[in-house]
This record gives C-alpha cells, sequence and structure tokens, in this order.
C-alpha cells in the first residue's frame, strides 16, 4: 500500500474518471508541453497502491507523457497535471472498479483533496485518519464498499466542516451511534442508508441549514423523531428514514419548514392516523408508507393535492372503506395488505404502470 510519500506536487485538477463507461479525455498540448517528471513519478507511485483488477490504470506506464495517459488531464502552458496551477484543486474519481483494501494514505495526503469518489469497490476498514488534513473536501463518496469502522470515524473530516458538502457511506458496515455532525455547516447531502447504525437520531442533523438529502434507511436506529428535530431543514427536499424503528411524533396541525420531493418513511410507527401534515407537501414526487402502522379511512383530498406524484406505497397497513373513482398521472400505486373493501374503483391514468390491490376485501363485478 502507498504511505503518505506521494508526491506532494501533484497539484491542481486531477481527473481520474475511470468508471467502467466513462473516461475523462487526456488533454494535451498545442505546444507539445509534456508533463513534468515528478508528476509522472508521483502518478506511477500511486499506481502501485490500489488492486486494479479491472485494469483501469493499465495506461500509466513509463511512457514520458503522462499527459496521454486515461484520465489524465495537463495544463498546456506548464506540464502540470492540472487546469489551473493556482486553483491547487484535485479531483478524483475511481468509482466501480474492483480495488480492495483499505482506502490508501495517498489520498489524504492531498491537501488540496476536493472531490473524492471510491464508490461501487471493495475497500475495506474505514475512514482514515489522515482526511483530517483534507480542509478542501467538498464531496467524499464511499457507497457501495466494504468499510465497516464504527460512524464516529467520520470526526477525522472536522477540517472540512465548513467546506464538506455531500458525504455518502451508504451500503457499508459501519456501525454505532450516530455523531456530531453540527459542524459540517455547508452538508447539503448525508447518506448513511444500509449500515448496521443504532441509536437515536443526533440533534445536530436539525442543525443541518444546508440540507437537501437525508438517507438512514436500512438501520437498526431508533427514538422518536418530533418536529424540533425539523425545525431547522427549510432546504430538506428527500427524507428516507424507511426500514427503522422510529416513531414519528408529528401533530396534525404541524407545518414542516420544508416542501418534499421525496418521502418514505416504511416500517416507522406513523399511524394511526394518516398524518395531516403530509397533506401540505403538495411537491412529491414518491410517498412511502408502507407498514407504517396506519389505520382507518384515508383523507379525500389525499387523491387531489399531489398532481406530480409518481409513485404511491400504503401497503400493509390496516387502512380501509372505499377507494372513490381516480384520473391520475400515478406510475405507481400500491394499496396492497389493508382492510379496503365494496367495488374496485375506475382508475383512468395514462401513466399508470403497477397497480397492486391484492389481500384486501374488494368485492363485486369486475367492470370493463
Amino acid at each position: 500500500m502507498i504511505g503518505g510519500s506521494m508526491h506532494f506536487g501533484l497539484v491542481g485538477l486531477v481527473c481520474f474518471a475511470i468508471a467502467s463507461a466513462i473516461c475523462c479525455s487526456s488533454v494535451g498540448s498545442s505546444n507539445n508541453i509534456m508533463c513534468l517528471e515528478s508528476e509522472r513519478h508521483a502518478l506511477l507511485e500511486f499506481k502501485q497502491g490500489p488492486v486494479d483488477e479491472s485494469n483501469a490504470l493499465a495506461s500509466w506506464k513509463s511512457e514520458k507523457d503522462c499527459c496521454k495517459w486515461r484520465g489524465i488531464a495537463c495544463n498546456n502552458q506548464t506540464g502540470y497535471v492540472t487546469s489551473n496551477v493556482s486553483s491547487n484543486f484535485v479531483r478524483i474519481a475511481l468509482h466501480s472498479n474492483k480495488l480492495e483494501g483499505p482506502i490508501p494514505d495517498v489520498f489524504t495526503s492531498m491537501l488540496s483533496l476536493v472531490t473524492l469518489d471510491l464508490s461501487s469497490n471493495q475497500l475495506e476498514s474505514g475512514i482514515p485518519k489522515g482526511f483530517q488534513n483534507s480542509c478542501s473536501l467538498e464531496l467524499l463518496d464511499l457507497r457501495f464498499n466494504k468499510l465497516s469502522e464504527n460512524i464516529d470515524s467520520v470526526k477525522t473530516l472536522s477540517c472540512a466542516e465548513n467546506t464538506l458538502e455531500m458525504l455518502n457511506l451508504k451500503w457499508n458496515q459501519f456501525c454505532g451511534s450516530l455523531p456530531d455532525f453540527t459542524r459540517f455547516s455547508k452538508l447539503s447531502v448525508l447518506d448513511l442508508s444500509n449500515n448496521q447504525l443504532n441509536g437515536s437520531v443526533s440533534e445536530s442533523v436539525g442543525q443541518l441549514f444546508s440540507l437537501e438529502g437525508l438517507y438512514l434507511s436500512e438501520n437498526s436506529l431508533t427514538g422518536v423523531i418530533t418536529k424540533s428535530d425539523f425545525l431547522n431543514l427549510s432546504c430538506l427536499l428527500d427524507l428516507d428514514l424507511s426500514s427503522s424503528r422510529f416513531s414519528i411524533n408529528l401533530s396534525s396541525d404541524w407545518n414542516p419548514p420544508f416542501q418534499l420531493d421525496l418521502l418514505d418513511m416504511s416500517s416507522c410507527k406513523v399511524g394511526p392516523a394518516f398524518p395531516k401534515w403530509i397533506l401540505t407537501q403538495t411537491n412529491l414526487t414518491l410517498l412511502s408508507l408502507s407498514n407504517a402502522g396506519l389505520s382507518g379511512s384515508l383523507p379525500i383530498k389525499l387523491w387531489d393535492l399531489f398532481s406530480g406524484l409518481d409513485d404511491l406505497d400504503l401497503s400493509m397497513n390496516q387502512i380501509h372503506g372505499k377507494l372513490p373513482n381516480l384520473s391520475t398521472s400515478l406510475g405507481t400505486i400500491d394499496l396492497s395488505s389493508n382492510i379496503l373493501s365494496g367495488a374496485l374503483p375506475s382508475i383512468s391514468s395514462p401513466t399508470l404502470e403497477y397497480l397492486l390491490l391484492l389481500n384486501n376485501r374488494f368485492s363485486g363485478p369486475l367492470s370493463s
């Protein structure tokens, strides 16, 4: 594994766009300027670190001009691996490969690292302590790996508290309770879904004024969610708390500070009554309250308010009553496993792809 000896001269925009189907074009020089020798050696040293089964770095050989290597762009005046030497920004994307082992220390030695995307690999261990020097980091995407340390290791990102905008750790094996995120004042996307987290939601999450997407699904998180958890989240667009063990305690007269596009509280305790505050969210495109403890009849307004709703999932509840005839633009309606009764409604929808009404108590003839 490469240690911290990675050459600090690797400055500027380093765009390793090495996905399975996407590759950055090598930017040559109209003046035949070749990359600096020190830069070439630094890149070759980096190549020795990750296990590159997909051969994404195959073009990184001893050829003199590293500006012609796959995924490398050079300044055509200086030969630096950069787009603007003075800006000193480093962006790395090595997603969708087969890289294994711990995250190399070489990344943490890049003081001007802005973007690091190592998603969809087979990386292990956790977030290296060396990230405490990455004070310019704006995006860290480590989803779909095998990282397994305590989630408290995000504290090593403290130097980026005023720059980090997106933290995606989805589909790993992080454990422990949520740490204090208060200091990450610019965080707009926080995705910790599909891990092994426990405990309650940290109060600090409700202090993330810039947060637009909060994804905590598929964990073992518990506790009561109240309006105080959302008071400062006026920018929130996506909220996914599904498949955790939250109890949602929001009064019927609550007026949220946000307008959501996506709301998923499946398998949370939401009911018994259908939450009236959800009727204020008229921009929703997805609403999922499956297995949420709902009972009683659905509000008549439900079918008229959400003109842009694509997917509605209210399955596995105790919703009863009759369904009205519907004219809707929904693509998916799932009301299965409830106790709805009466005749099947007439449903007119040019976009409907899935209609699931199984395991109810509908009766009567099938109309045309």
